[in-house]
């Protein structure tokens, strides 16, 4: 009579050395394994779900193809094993050591790999929407093709892991460490990785569509040819790290430090650099139309576009107070110093006219030839204020507004003809001040204009009598 077969559904094996047994195929749905030894055994294709394996060594073991669905592997040795193209939905691996598994080509979805040591595991081509990867190690875990859409990866170790082409739309990666990972080509829309060290990461061609990475820390990482549009990295810090031809439309780097980033290339239309640290980052062929808030820093833009309304400090004072608005400055400056110095011309004629005059009266030589006069200086007249204080007082704007405008002309001009040689924007300290200045300047032009309307007024208001 032969012995029962013991390999059944609902099968209690717990405590058991099944080690390097072939058990392909064999149907354990349900059964109990737990604290078994289960050590290079071959399990390819047998249908383990439901089954319970706590604790067990299974080093090396092979589950190809396996069904372990809803299985319980907590706190069990899985050490090297082999579970590519198994069925493990539902599967629970916490506290499980997966170290150098083969998960490649699973089907992971709702998996539980809380407390879990997964270094070195293959998870390749893996679906892994809605596992569970809480406090687990991950380090130098290779997820390239896996899809991992909406995985929540918070706050773990990645270093060195190799998510090439993964889906990772929607994940959450906040505060996970990715050190030197490979991220080219990932699928990131939307993703969260606020806080994530992504340093000397290569995430060439990935796309980051909307996703944040407030305060993370990109230095010296690789970010070519990415899609970043609308991604906000508010904070970040991003010393080194390479953008070129990325198209980052709308994004936000807002008190980001960018300092020797490369931007060569790369599309920045409307990206908000407010507070941002610039110094020496590289545009050199980049579109910078409509740019918020940039404060360039000695930074290379050789061929950049800056658009016809450019909103940078720099920008705006280059285009205000050079090119061809230096012909326009130069003009205005004239029109409105010209009559002040017509006026004070006459006058000083008329002062020498009185002089040479001198009429003899009773009480000595005078200078008025009529009943009543009164002394003025030259300069006050010219400014008006023998015709009360609101027409000298506008008088004086005028000529501080264009007399500030002479000053911007000057000191911006010498610093474009070097721009232009050098294809380096200039440092911001060189020309911080003039940027205050130029705001004061746009406010006196309110008032200078309100100056010359009146006295234009003035004068043309002015009486004439004609024979009749």
């Amino acid at each position: 009579m032969s012995a029962p077969n013991p390999f059944v559904p609902g099968a209690a094996l717990r405590d058991c050395d099944l080690s390097a047994r072939d058990l392909a195929g064999v149907d354990l749905t349900g059964a109990s394994l737990d604290g078994s030894k289960c050590d290079a055994t071959v399990f390819d294709h047998a249908k383990l779900s439901l089954a319970t394996a706590e604790r067990a060594s299974c080093v090396e073991a092979s589950f190809v193809g396996a069904d372990l669905e809803g299985a319980n592997f907590a706190w069990a040795i899985l050490r090297g094993a082999k579970l590519n193209k198994a069925d493990i939905r539902e599967a629970v691996f916490d506290a499980a050591d997966l170290s150098g598994a083969d998960l490649a080509d699973c089907d992971l979805r709702g998996a539980s790999f809380r407390g879990a040591n997964l270094k070195d595991a293959n998870l390749a081509r893996a679906d892994l929407r809605g596992a569970v990867f809480t406090d687990a190690e991950l380090a130098r875990c290779d997820f390239s093709d896996a899809d991992a859409r909406d995985v929540r990866f918070a706050r773990i170790e990645l270093n060195w892991a190799n998510f090439e082409r993964a889906n990772l739309m929607a994940a959450d990666l906040s505060g996970c460490s990715l050190r030197g990972a490979k991220l080219s080509g990932a699928n990131m829309r939307n993703a969260i990785l606020d806080d994530a060290d992504l340093g000397v990461a290569d995430m060439s061609g990935a796309a980051l569509v909307a996703a944040s990475l407030k305060r993370a820390r990109l230095e010296n990482t690789v970010a070519t040819d990415c899609q970043l549009m609308g991604a906000d990295l508010t904070g970040a810090r991003l010393a080194g790290a390479d953008f070129s031809k990325s198209a980052a439309q709308r994004a936000v780097f807002a008190q980001a430090h960018l300092q020797g980033a490369r931007f060569s290339w790369a599309s920045l239309e409307r990206v908000d650099f407010t507070g941002a640290e610039l110094r020496d980052a590289n545009f050199d062929h980049a579109d910078l139309r409509n740019v918020v808030g940039a404060r360039f820093d000695s930074n290379s833009a050789r061929k950049a576009r800056f658009g016809y309304r450019p909103a940078d400090a720099w920008s705006v004072l280059r285009a205000s107070y050079t090119g061809p608005r230096l012909l326009f400055n130069v003009f205005l400056t004239v029109f409105a110093v010209a009559p002040y110095a017509v006026q004070a011309g006459l006058w000083w004629v008329v002062n020498i006219l009185q002089n040479r005059a001198n009429l003899e009266t009773e009480n000595g030589p005078v200078m008025c030839a009529v009943g009543s006069c009164s002394e003025w200086r030259t300069f006050e007249l010219v400014l008006g204020l023998h015709r009360g204080w609101l027409p000298a007082a506008l008088t004086l704007v005028l000529i501080v507004y264009a007399a500030l405008r002479a000053y911007l002309t000057l000191r911006v001009a010498p610093l474009r003809e070097d721009e232009e040689r050098s294809g380096i924007l200039p440092e911001r300290g060189e020309y911080e001040s003039l940027t205050r200045l130029h705001r004061w300047v746009r406010w006196l032009f309110v008032v200078a204009l309100a100056s010359v309307t009146y006295h234009v007024l003035s004068w043309l208001w002015q009486p004439v009598m004609l024979p009749v």
